[in-house]
């Protein structure tokens, strides 16, 4: 019989009934469709940690 896992901060779940190993699946399956692939995933992280795009002694917000 098969048995889905999931493994959150908040709980770890194994799950047997057969409608909802269909939805874990669908659900899987659409997260690799839409998961960044490596080359964008590097990408996107060399973004987060550039250099602020806002001038030192601007008074405007700042973010940490």
């Amino acid at each position: 019989m098969p048995v889905a896992f999931v493994d959150t901060d908040l709980a770890k779940v194994f799950v047997q009934d057969p409608g909802a190993i269909v939805r874990t699946r669908l659900l899987f399956n659409r997260l690799d469709e839409v998961a960044l692939d490596p080359e964008q995933s590097r990408t996107r992280l060399a973004e987060y940690v550039s250099p602020p795009r806002e001038e030192l002694d601007d008074p405007g917000t700042r973010m940490a």
